[in-house]
Protein backbone atom coordinates (compact mmCIF):
# COMPACT_ATOMS: atom_id res chain seq x y z
CA UNK A 1 0.00 0.00 0.00
CA UNK A 2 1.11 3.33 -0.82
CA UNK A 3 2.20 5.93 1.77
CA UNK A 4 -1.01 8.87 2.54
CA UNK A 5 0.38 12.02 2.05
CA UNK A 6 -0.56 13.64 5.05
CA UNK A 7 2.38 11.31 6.82
CA UNK A 8 5.31 13.44 4.71
CA UNK A 9 4.02 16.48 6.50
CA UNK A 10 4.25 15.24 10.45
CA UNK A 11 8.52 15.97 10.17
CA UNK A 12 7.16 18.99 10.89
CA UNK A 13 5.36 18.59 14.06
CA UNK A 14 7.59 19.28 17.19
CA UNK A 15 8.08 16.69 19.63
CA UNK A 16 8.38 20.08 22.17
CA UNK A 17 4.68 20.88 21.70
CA UNK A 18 3.50 17.28 24.06
CA UNK A 19 3.45 18.07 27.30
CA UNK A 20 2.73 16.26 30.34
CA UNK A 21 -0.79 16.94 32.12
CA UNK A 22 -1.93 16.37 35.48
CA UNK A 23 -3.66 19.19 36.99
CA UNK A 24 -7.25 20.24 35.97
CA UNK A 25 -8.37 23.62 33.70
CA UNK A 26 -10.57 26.05 35.16
CA UNK A 27 -14.05 26.41 32.97
CA UNK A 28 -14.61 29.31 31.77
CA UNK A 29 -17.15 28.91 29.38
CA UNK A 30 -20.51 27.30 29.15
CA UNK A 31 -19.74 26.05 25.70
CA UNK A 32 -16.79 23.50 26.56
CA UNK A 33 -17.28 20.03 26.81
CA UNK A 34 -15.52 17.45 28.53
CA UNK A 35 -13.59 14.41 26.57
CA UNK A 36 -13.10 10.85 28.78
CA UNK A 37 -13.18 7.22 28.33
CA UNK A 38 -9.89 4.80 28.39
CA UNK A 39 -6.20 4.22 26.70
CA UNK A 40 -5.84 0.99 24.86
CA UNK A 41 -4.36 -0.84 22.99
CA UNK A 42 -6.08 -3.56 20.99
CA UNK A 43 -8.92 -3.12 23.12
CA UNK A 44 -6.98 -3.99 26.28
CA UNK A 45 -6.19 -1.15 28.96
CA UNK A 46 -2.78 0.58 28.99
CA UNK A 47 -2.83 -0.55 32.52
CA UNK A 48 -2.18 -3.97 31.61
CA UNK A 49 0.95 -2.73 29.75
CA UNK A 50 2.50 -0.44 32.02
CA UNK A 51 1.90 2.03 34.75
CA UNK A 52 3.61 5.09 32.92
CA UNK A 53 2.00 7.63 32.69
CA UNK A 54 1.28 9.29 28.95
CA UNK A 55 2.28 12.15 26.90
CA UNK A 56 -0.34 14.30 25.86
CA UNK A 57 -1.17 16.96 23.09
CA UNK A 58 -4.56 18.71 22.60
CA UNK A 59 -5.33 21.14 20.00
CA UNK A 60 -8.16 23.10 18.27
CA UNK A 61 -7.19 21.96 15.07
CA UNK A 62 -9.54 25.14 13.52
CA UNK A 63 -7.95 28.10 15.71
CA UNK A 64 -4.43 25.82 16.38
CA UNK A 65 -5.29 27.17 20.30
CA UNK A 66 -3.35 24.12 22.58
CA UNK A 67 -4.97 23.25 25.94
CA UNK A 68 -2.41 22.88 27.70
CA UNK A 69 -3.50 21.48 31.45
CA UNK A 70 -6.39 19.81 30.10
CA UNK A 71 -5.40 16.44 30.84
CA UNK A 72 -5.92 13.40 33.87
CA UNK A 73 -4.95 10.32 33.44
CA UNK A 74 -5.35 7.46 36.02
CA UNK A 75 -2.16 4.64 35.08
CA UNK A 76 -4.43 2.35 37.77
CA UNK A 77 -7.12 1.67 35.05
CA UNK A 78 -6.18 4.42 31.91
CA UNK A 79 -8.79 6.36 32.08
CA UNK A 80 -8.35 9.53 30.68
CA UNK A 81 -10.39 13.17 30.82
CA UNK A 82 -9.97 16.16 29.04
CA UNK A 83 -11.92 19.14 30.53
CA UNK A 84 -13.31 22.03 28.40
CA UNK A 85 -13.24 20.92 24.54
CA UNK A 86 -14.45 23.33 22.20
CA UNK A 87 -17.37 21.84 19.78
CA UNK A 88 -14.66 22.02 17.25
CA UNK A 89 -12.27 19.58 15.39
CA UNK A 90 -10.10 18.61 17.96
CA UNK A 91 -6.68 17.23 17.32
CA UNK A 92 -5.23 14.26 20.16
CA UNK A 93 -2.10 12.72 20.19
CA UNK A 94 -0.92 10.60 22.94
CA UNK A 95 2.50 8.99 23.63
CA UNK A 96 3.88 6.08 25.77
CA UNK A 97 7.74 5.37 26.96
CA UNK A 98 8.15 2.24 27.93
CA UNK A 99 10.88 -0.20 28.07
CA UNK A 100 12.97 -0.65 24.96
CA UNK A 101 13.44 2.05 23.19
CA UNK A 102 14.98 5.53 24.63
CA UNK A 103 13.05 8.46 26.24
CA UNK A 104 14.67 10.38 23.58
CA UNK A 105 12.15 7.97 20.89
CA UNK A 106 8.61 9.54 20.49
CA UNK A 107 7.58 6.30 22.54
CA UNK A 108 6.37 2.25 22.16
CA UNK A 109 3.03 3.12 21.67
CA UNK A 110 1.47 6.21 20.31
CA UNK A 111 -1.62 7.80 18.41
CA UNK A 112 -2.04 10.88 16.55
CA UNK A 113 -5.90 11.37 15.74
CA UNK A 114 -8.60 13.64 14.83
CA UNK A 115 -12.72 14.12 15.28
CA UNK A 116 -15.27 16.72 15.26
CA UNK A 117 -16.34 17.34 18.96
CA UNK A 118 -19.10 18.69 18.22
CA UNK A 119 -20.57 15.91 15.85
CA UNK A 120 -20.20 13.42 19.49
CA UNK A 121 -23.49 12.92 21.56
CA UNK A 122 -23.07 13.59 25.70
CA UNK A 123 -23.11 9.30 25.89
CA UNK A 124 -20.46 9.32 22.78
CA UNK A 125 -17.97 12.27 25.11
CA UNK A 126 -18.53 9.80 28.09
CA UNK A 127 -17.16 7.20 27.01
CA UNK A 128 -14.73 8.34 24.35
CA UNK A 129 -12.16 5.47 24.09
CA UNK A 130 -8.59 5.68 22.27
CA UNK A 131 -7.21 2.87 20.79
CA UNK A 132 -3.06 3.18 20.49
CA UNK A 133 -0.24 1.41 18.29
CA UNK A 134 3.11 0.17 18.89
CA UNK A 135 5.95 1.58 17.49
CA UNK A 136 8.53 -0.81 15.52
CA UNK A 137 11.80 -0.73 16.73
CA UNK A 138 14.13 -1.32 13.54
CA UNK A 139 17.26 -2.27 14.90
CA UNK A 140 19.20 -2.69 11.29
CA UNK A 141 20.68 -1.02 9.61
CA UNK A 142 19.82 1.32 11.96
CA UNK A 143 18.84 1.70 15.45
CA UNK A 144 15.22 4.21 15.74
CA UNK A 145 15.47 4.30 19.51
CA UNK A 146 18.17 7.11 18.31
CA UNK A 147 17.75 10.24 17.50
CA UNK A 148 19.03 11.66 13.94
CA UNK A 149 19.91 15.76 14.11
CA UNK A 150 18.30 16.69 10.99
CA UNK A 151 15.90 15.66 8.21
CA UNK A 152 18.69 16.06 5.65
CA UNK A 153 21.07 13.64 7.19
CA UNK A 154 21.36 10.78 5.08
CA UNK A 155 23.61 7.90 6.21
CA UNK A 156 25.11 5.69 2.91
CA UNK A 157 24.60 2.03 2.94
CA UNK A 158 26.03 -0.39 0.76
CA UNK A 159 22.85 -1.54 -1.71
CA UNK A 160 22.60 -4.92 -0.82
CA UNK A 161 21.26 -4.30 2.57
CA UNK A 162 19.17 -6.22 5.18
CA UNK A 163 16.46 -4.66 6.78
CA UNK A 164 15.35 -5.83 10.41
CA UNK A 165 12.79 -5.58 13.55
CA UNK A 166 11.65 -6.38 16.55
CA UNK A 167 8.90 -8.81 16.22
CA UNK A 168 5.56 -7.39 17.06
CA UNK A 169 3.29 -9.46 18.98
CA UNK A 170 0.32 -10.51 17.11
CA UNK A 171 1.35 -9.40 13.79
CA UNK A 172 0.30 -11.77 10.89
CA UNK A 173 2.04 -9.38 8.22
CA UNK A 174 4.22 -6.60 7.96
CA UNK A 175 3.95 -4.17 4.79
CA UNK A 176 7.18 -3.12 3.98
CA UNK A 177 7.63 -0.11 1.43
CA UNK A 178 10.64 1.41 -0.12
CA UNK A 179 10.39 5.01 -2.21
CA UNK A 180 12.40 7.13 -4.18
CA UNK A 181 12.49 10.28 -3.73
CA UNK A 182 14.16 13.73 -4.70
CA UNK A 183 16.02 15.81 -1.86
CA UNK A 184 14.93 18.50 -0.44
CA UNK A 185 17.48 20.36 -2.20
CA UNK A 186 16.77 18.96 -5.93
CA UNK A 187 16.48 21.72 -8.31
CA UNK A 188 12.53 20.04 -8.97
CA UNK A 189 11.99 20.21 -5.01
CA UNK A 190 11.59 17.19 -2.87
CA UNK A 191 9.15 14.60 -3.91
CA UNK A 192 8.40 10.97 -4.75
CA UNK A 193 10.04 9.82 -8.21
CA UNK A 194 8.89 6.02 -7.85
CA UNK A 195 8.08 3.26 -5.91
CA UNK A 196 11.01 0.55 -5.55
CA UNK A 197 9.10 -2.04 -3.50
CA UNK A 198 5.68 -2.86 -2.05
CA UNK A 199 5.56 -6.44 -0.18
CA UNK A 200 3.46 -7.87 2.72
CA UNK A 201 5.61 -10.18 4.67
CA UNK A 202 5.06 -12.81 7.70
CA UNK A 203 9.09 -12.44 8.37
CA UNK A 204 10.65 -9.39 10.15
CA UNK A 205 13.37 -8.96 7.98
CA UNK A 206 14.18 -8.19 4.45
CA UNK A 207 17.07 -8.13 1.90
CA UNK A 208 17.23 -5.21 -0.49
CA UNK A 209 19.64 -5.31 -3.42
CA UNK A 210 18.70 -1.39 -4.77
CA UNK A 211 20.60 0.53 -7.39
CA UNK A 212 23.15 3.27 -5.83
CA UNK A 213 21.29 7.07 -5.59
CA UNK A 214 21.58 9.53 -8.02
CA UNK A 215 22.85 12.98 -6.52
CA UNK A 216 20.06 14.84 -4.61
CA UNK A 217 17.86 11.67 -4.44
CA UNK A 218 17.47 9.09 -1.38
CA UNK A 219 15.18 6.25 -0.81
CA UNK A 220 12.40 6.11 1.87
CA UNK A 221 11.28 3.10 3.75
CA UNK A 222 8.43 3.04 5.75
CA UNK A 223 7.21 0.02 7.40
CA UNK A 224 3.58 -1.25 8.82
CA UNK A 225 2.42 -4.43 11.05
CA UNK A 226 -1.06 -5.52 10.95
CA UNK A 227 -3.33 -8.42 12.50
CA UNK A 228 -4.84 -9.42 9.72
CA UNK A 229 -6.54 -6.64 7.99
CA UNK A 230 -5.82 -4.43 11.51
CA UNK A 231 -3.29 -1.99 11.90
CA UNK A 232 -1.33 -2.28 15.34
CA UNK A 233 2.07 -0.86 14.92
CA UNK A 234 4.31 1.04 12.57
CA UNK A 235 7.59 2.48 12.07
CA UNK A 236 8.91 6.09 13.54
CA UNK A 237 12.24 8.44 13.48
CA UNK A 238 12.64 10.98 15.77
CA UNK A 239 14.75 14.08 14.52
CA UNK A 240 15.91 17.18 17.06
CA UNK A 241 12.32 18.77 17.08
CA UNK A 242 10.57 16.20 15.04
CA UNK A 243 9.76 12.92 13.85
CA UNK A 244 8.47 11.46 10.82
CA UNK A 245 7.39 7.88 9.65
CA UNK A 246 10.36 7.02 7.35
CA UNK A 247 13.77 6.37 7.46
CA UNK A 248 15.81 8.06 5.01
CA UNK A 249 18.74 6.85 3.17
CA UNK A 250 21.33 6.45 0.39
CA UNK A 251 22.54 3.04 -1.39
CA UNK A 252 26.04 3.17 -2.93
CA UNK A 253 28.49 1.13 -4.38
CA UNK A 254 31.41 1.16 -1.89
CA UNK A 255 32.21 -1.22 0.91
CA UNK A 256 30.26 -0.77 3.90
CA UNK A 257 31.95 -0.42 7.74
CA UNK A 258 31.44 -1.32 11.09
CA UNK A 259 30.04 1.51 13.41
CA UNK A 260 28.84 0.99 17.03
CA UNK A 261 26.00 1.98 18.72
CA UNK A 262 26.15 4.82 21.07
CA UNK A 263 23.35 5.20 23.25
CA UNK A 264 23.94 7.41 25.89
CA UNK A 265 25.81 9.54 23.79
CA UNK A 266 29.73 9.04 25.45
CA UNK A 267 31.54 9.03 22.24
CA UNK A 268 32.22 5.04 23.09
CA UNK A 269 30.50 2.49 21.45
CA UNK A 270 28.81 -0.95 22.37
CA UNK A 271 30.43 -3.49 21.07
CA UNK A 272 26.89 -5.77 20.77
CA UNK A 273 25.49 -3.52 18.73
CA UNK A 274 26.52 -2.59 15.65
CA UNK A 275 25.48 -1.61 12.17
CA UNK A 276 27.67 -1.45 8.80
CA UNK A 277 27.20 1.49 6.57
CA UNK A 278 29.42 3.33 3.79
CA UNK A 279 29.24 6.64 5.82
CA UNK A 280 28.98 6.86 9.31
CA UNK A 281 25.12 6.64 10.68
CA UNK A 282 23.48 9.34 13.63
CA UNK A 283 24.06 7.84 17.07
CA UNK A 284 26.95 5.16 16.12
CA UNK A 285 30.76 5.92 16.71
CA UNK A 286 34.09 3.72 15.39
CA UNK A 287 34.93 2.50 18.78
CA UNK A 288 33.75 -0.29 20.94
CA UNK A 289 34.97 0.95 24.37
CA UNK A 290 32.01 1.50 26.71
CA UNK A 291 30.74 -1.06 29.03
CA UNK A 292 27.70 -0.05 30.06
CA UNK A 293 26.07 1.94 26.83
CA UNK A 294 22.40 2.99 29.00
CA UNK A 295 25.17 5.37 31.46
CA UNK A 296 27.10 8.13 30.09
CA UNK A 297 29.07 8.46 33.50
CA UNK A 298 30.47 4.69 32.69
CA UNK A 299 33.18 4.80 30.06
CA UNK A 300 37.12 4.76 29.38
CA UNK A 301 37.79 8.53 30.33
CA UNK A 302 35.97 8.40 33.82
CA UNK A 303 38.23 7.58 36.63
CA UNK A 304 37.49 4.64 39.02
CA UNK A 305 35.89 5.08 42.01
CA UNK A 306 34.77 2.88 45.02
CA UNK A 307 31.46 2.17 44.27
CA UNK A 308 31.07 -1.28 43.37
CA UNK A 309 31.08 -0.36 40.00
CA UNK A 310 33.60 -0.66 36.95
CA UNK A 311 33.41 3.30 35.79
CA UNK A 312 36.13 3.28 33.50
CA UNK A 313 35.57 -0.04 31.28
CA UNK A 314 38.85 -1.52 32.22
CA UNK A 315 36.77 -4.99 33.34
CA UNK A 316 37.63 -4.61 37.10
CA UNK A 317 35.46 -2.91 39.87
CA UNK A 318 36.84 -0.80 42.43
CA UNK A 319 40.37 -1.81 41.63
CA UNK A 320 41.65 1.40 42.53
CA UNK A 321 40.78 0.69 46.44
CA UNK A 322 42.66 -2.73 46.76
CA UNK A 323 45.59 -0.23 46.02
CA UNK A 324 47.46 0.73 49.50
CA UNK A 325 47.34 4.75 49.40
CA UNK A 326 50.80 6.28 49.53
CA UNK A 327 52.20 9.65 51.29
CA UNK A 328 51.23 12.32 48.31
CA UNK A 329 55.00 14.24 47.05
CA UNK A 330 54.16 18.14 47.87
CA UNK A 331 55.03 20.80 45.20
CA UNK A 332 54.05 23.93 46.07
CA UNK A 333 53.91 26.46 48.31
CA UNK A 334 57.69 25.92 48.99
CA UNK A 335 59.88 28.33 50.23
CA UNK A 336 58.57 32.26 49.89
CA UNK A 337 55.66 33.77 48.77
CA UNK A 338 53.97 36.72 48.14
CA UNK A 339 50.76 35.04 47.45
CA UNK A 340 48.17 35.43 50.21
CA UNK A 341 45.57 32.75 48.70
CA UNK A 342 48.21 30.36 47.07
CA UNK A 343 48.03 27.01 44.86
CA UNK A 344 48.43 24.27 46.80
CA UNK A 345 49.79 21.33 44.14
CA UNK A 346 50.84 17.45 45.08
CA UNK A 347 51.54 14.86 43.10
CA UNK A 348 48.20 12.63 42.65
CA UNK A 349 48.30 9.48 44.11
CA UNK A 350 45.90 6.75 42.13
CA UNK A 351 44.91 4.32 44.91
CA UNK A 352 43.53 7.61 46.83
CA UNK A 353 40.00 8.87 46.17
CA UNK A 354 39.67 11.54 49.07
CA UNK A 355 42.08 13.97 50.65
CA UNK A 356 41.86 16.12 53.30
CA UNK A 357 44.34 19.18 53.18
CA UNK A 358 45.69 21.28 56.32
CA UNK A 359 47.63 24.18 56.91
CA UNK A 360 48.70 25.49 59.95
CA UNK A 361 51.08 27.43 61.93
CA UNK A 362 54.30 25.54 62.70
CA UNK A 363 53.24 24.96 66.68
CA UNK A 364 50.06 23.05 65.45
CA UNK A 365 47.24 25.35 65.19
CA UNK A 366 44.78 24.89 62.49
CA UNK A 367 44.32 27.83 59.79
CA UNK A 368 42.16 25.75 57.16
CA UNK A 369 41.16 22.45 57.03
CA UNK A 370 39.31 20.40 53.87
CA UNK A 371 38.13 17.71 52.13
CA UNK A 372 38.26 17.11 48.59
CA UNK A 373 37.16 14.78 46.44
CA UNK A 374 40.04 13.66 43.55
CA UNK A 375 37.99 13.24 40.99
CA UNK A 376 37.34 17.19 40.87
CA UNK A 377 40.53 18.48 41.87
CA UNK A 378 43.16 16.10 40.06
CA UNK A 379 44.39 15.61 36.92
CA UNK A 380 45.85 12.25 35.72
CA UNK A 381 49.22 13.69 37.26
CA UNK A 382 48.74 16.36 39.58
CA UNK A 383 45.60 17.72 42.21
CA UNK A 384 45.60 21.25 43.13
CA UNK A 385 43.60 23.56 45.08
CA UNK A 386 43.54 27.07 45.82
CA UNK A 387 41.27 27.69 49.19
CA UNK A 388 39.29 30.63 49.29
CA UNK A 389 40.82 31.97 52.87
CA UNK A 390 43.71 34.31 52.49
CA UNK A 391 46.81 34.09 54.50
CA UNK A 392 48.47 36.71 56.49
CA UNK A 393 51.97 37.54 56.40
CA UNK A 394 54.10 34.56 59.13
CA UNK A 395 55.17 31.16 58.10
CA UNK A 396 53.14 28.20 57.86
CA UNK A 397 53.23 24.28 57.10
CA UNK A 398 50.80 22.04 54.77
CA UNK A 399 49.60 18.36 55.23
CA UNK A 400 47.79 16.17 53.00
CA UNK A 401 45.86 12.87 54.10
CA UNK A 402 45.61 10.36 51.28
CA UNK A 403 42.42 8.42 51.48
CA UNK A 404 40.27 5.58 50.43
CA UNK A 405 37.64 3.01 51.56
CA UNK A 406 40.34 0.59 53.11
CA UNK A 407 43.66 2.92 53.97
CA UNK A 408 44.53 6.71 54.92
CA UNK A 409 48.04 7.92 55.30
CA UNK A 410 49.26 11.69 56.22
CA UNK A 411 52.14 12.98 53.99
CA UNK A 412 54.98 15.08 56.06
CA UNK A 413 54.92 18.11 56.39
CA UNK A 414 56.02 20.92 53.89
CA UNK A 415 56.93 24.93 55.60
CA UNK A 416 56.08 28.09 53.74
CA UNK A 417 56.67 31.65 54.29
CA UNK A 418 53.85 33.88 53.62
CA UNK A 419 56.08 37.44 53.05
CA UNK A 420 52.87 40.62 52.00
CA UNK A 421 54.57 42.84 49.76
CA UNK A 422 53.54 46.83 51.50
CA UNK A 423 51.77 48.83 49.47
CA UNK A 424 53.19 51.93 47.77
CA UNK A 425 52.15 55.51 47.64
CA UNK A 426 49.43 55.61 44.93
CA UNK A 427 50.28 57.85 41.67
CA UNK A 428 46.63 60.12 41.01
CA UNK A 429 44.77 60.31 38.01
CA UNK A 430 42.19 62.12 38.12
CA UNK A 431 40.36 65.09 39.17
CA UNK A 432 43.48 67.42 38.78
CA UNK A 433 43.41 71.17 38.47
CA UNK A 434 40.31 72.92 37.96
CA UNK A 435 37.10 71.12 37.27
CA UNK A 436 33.40 71.50 36.86
CA UNK A 437 32.13 68.46 38.02
CA UNK A 438 30.75 69.05 41.89
CA UNK A 439 30.88 65.10 42.18
CA UNK A 440 33.82 63.73 39.58
CA UNK A 441 34.95 60.28 39.53
CA UNK A 442 38.34 59.68 41.48
CA UNK A 443 40.79 57.14 39.57
CA UNK A 444 44.33 56.19 40.53
CA UNK A 445 46.75 53.82 38.94
CA UNK A 446 46.12 50.26 41.29
CA UNK A 447 48.72 49.25 43.44
CA UNK A 448 49.27 44.76 43.37
CA UNK A 449 49.73 45.22 46.86
CA UNK A 450 46.74 47.03 47.82
CA UNK A 451 43.63 45.36 49.08
CA UNK A 452 42.09 48.08 50.66
CA UNK A 453 42.29 51.48 50.17
CA UNK A 454 40.96 54.92 51.97
CA UNK A 455 39.80 57.88 50.48
CA UNK A 456 40.32 60.82 51.48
Amino acid sequence: MKKPIFLKLCFYCFISTFFLMTASYNANSESQYNLKGTLNYQGIPMSQFTNATPLFSVRNNSTGERYEGAVTYDPQDASYEIVNLDLDYIGISVYFHVSGLKSTHPGNFRISMGFDMGALSESERNSYNIGLNKIIHLTSPWNNGLTIDSINDFTTYNSQMTFQWNAVEDATKYNFIIDKYRDLDHPDGYGLIQNIIDVNIAENSYNVNLPASNEFEHYEVSLEAYNNTNQIAFYMTTYKGGYGWDFRFKAGSSDNSTWYIDYDSDGFGDPNSSAVAITQPSGYVTNTKDCNDSDSSINPDVSESCNGVDDNCDFLIDDVCNLAVNKIVHQSPTGQTNDLTPAYTWARDLASTWYKFWVGSPSGEKVFAEWYDATEICTDDICSVIPAQALTSGNYEWYIKSWNLQEKIWSNGMDFTVQAIPPSKVTHSSPSGTVQDSTPTYSWVEDPAATYYKLW
